[in-house]
């Protein structure tokens, strides 16, 4: 008998680097005009409107002031902003398509 699953044994990669082989993964990064912040917007293009971030999201993200990431859930104007460091949670959000992925300077958050 043969095994179907050829990656059945191997070790897990990170949630970036299976996303990354993907053609609809895209990570993004730009900077805060007034605090010089720099962040990444990492989002799967197929699951995510890119217009809603475009129009809703990059223009407070860009020109409104925040220091770190938690202060963007008063500049965003989306109701339920989770935040989360756990790689399991954010690659399930990922996945749902009702997640923007936050980094900086390393941290992941949701």
């Amino acid at each position: 008998m043969f095994n179907l699953f050829k990656n059945k044994n191997k070790e897990k990669g990170s949630t970036k680097e299976i996303f990354a082989k993907s053609h609809d993964f895209k990570t993004v990064e730009y900077t805060n005009e007034k605090t010089k912040v720099s962040f990444c917007l990492t989002f799967l293009s197929t699951l995510v409107e890119e217009k809603n971030i475009r129009e809703c999201a990059l223009p407070n993200l860009l020109e409104k002031e925040f220091h770190k990431l938690e202060d963007t859930k008063q500049i965003l104007p989306f109701s339920d902003i989770q935040f989360s460091s756990d790689p399991s949670k954010v690659e399930e959000k990922l996945l749902s398509g009702t997640v923007l992925s936050l980094e900086q300077q390393g941290l992941k958050r949701v």
